[in-house]
């Protein structure tokens, strides 16, 4: 599977002669965040019938948007972006045996990863300029963490501008069969 996190980090394009780590200009900002990953909880009715968010939802976002306060731009990001997440869960017990890899493995349990996606847009949505409206594309990947390794989620934030080749690929990938 290789090293996730550097090939994450990477600004890999589809063009040929472009440099890998070449960057268009514009935005492309990594978050390396030591925290839990946590699914956005589904919205709850008091009896009163007003609606709000479960109290570790809000939690989870409150603590996520003050560990990225001091590592993003102090003016609102603008424009069209494109948010990708890897979520590190933890590696359970059963998969940490001699003749388990040794590296990050897929992972198919809960938290889903829209849902994980949606609490880390909720979340940093106050640093961009139009809510998380402007976020044109996302995607989030789940991972059981390496062997000895920490639960963590790595944001990766991105703008998506016209003429560069990050939205060419997206466009390629998208309507490729059609």
């Amino acid at each position: 599977m290789g090293d996730v996190t550097r090939e994450f980090r990477e600004n890999v394009s589809a063009e040929p002669g472009r440099q890998p780590g070449a960057q268009a200009q514009g935005i492309d900002i990594v978050l390396n965040v030591p925290m839990a990953p946590r699914g956005k909880g589904r919205a709850r009715a008091s009896k009163g019938g007003f609606m709000y968010t479960p109290k570790k939802t809000r939690d989870f976002e409150k603590d996520l948007r003050e560990y990225i306060r001091p590592r993003m731009p102090d003016k609102p990001i603008a424009g069209l972006l494109r948010v990708d997440v890897l979520a590190f869960i933890q590696r359970p017990k059963r998969l940490t045996r001699r003749k388990d890899p040794d590296g990050p493995l897929l992972c198919g349990r809960t938290p889903d990863c829209d849902n994980i996606l949606k609490a880390c847009l909720d979340s940093i949505a106050v640093y961009f300029e139009q809510s998380d409206a402007c976020v044109a594309h996302g995607q989030c990947v789940k991972f059981y963490t390496e062997r000895t390794g920490k639960p963590r989620i790595m944001i990766r934030i991105r703008s998506i501008e016209p003429g560069t080749d990050e939205r060419e690929t997206i466009h390629r990938i998208i309507f490729q069969d059609v």
